[in-house]
């Protein structure tokens, strides 16, 4: 979880794609094996060339960090099964969303992901659509929903 949010923040500040910077299976393949070293990480092989000088501290550190935290950190992920009233709100959300993606004449899912949708609706407010350029398009508008 350490090492996708240090993906997702440098996404948002660099404005790019969080796969640009990481892949999914670069990430997942980092994460299983965690590397100790500048040296062990870039052995992988998962890592651009050109970006391994830069890269490797900041996922180093964000492994690091991982390895202190516990098991225990609050996750945005299903969090169990959703009260009648989550539910609802999770119904008015994918409504709303459905509304702006429609006059933006793009899908929903580019917008925010159902798992955003039900976090936010469970109450979560440290969640990509709540930051950058999403939280003017998107976010508040859902925020204004709940």
């Amino acid at each position: 979880k350490a090492l996708a949010a240090w993906r997702e923040r440098r996404a948002v500040e660099r404005d790019l794609p969080r796969g640009w910077v990481l892949p999914d299976t670069a990430l997942r393949e980092i994460a299983r094996r965690r590397p100790a070293d500048a040296a062990a990480l870039t052995g992988l092989g998962l890592l651009p060339e050109r970006a391994q000088h830069r890269l490797a501290p900041e996922i180093l550190e964000a492994l690091q960090r991982a390895g202190t935290a516990g098991d225990d950190d609050p996750d945005d992920g299903d969090g169990g099964r959703p009260s009648p009233e989550e539910l609802q709100r999770q119904k008015r959300l994918q409504q709303r969303l459905g509304e702006i993606a429609s006059g933006l004449g793009i899908q929903p899912e580019v917008l925010a992901t159902r798992r955003e949708l039900a976090a936010l609706a469970r109450g979560a407010r440290e969640l990509p659509l709540l930051r950058g350029w999403r939280r003017e398009v998107v976010g508040e508008p859902l925020l204004a929903a709940l």
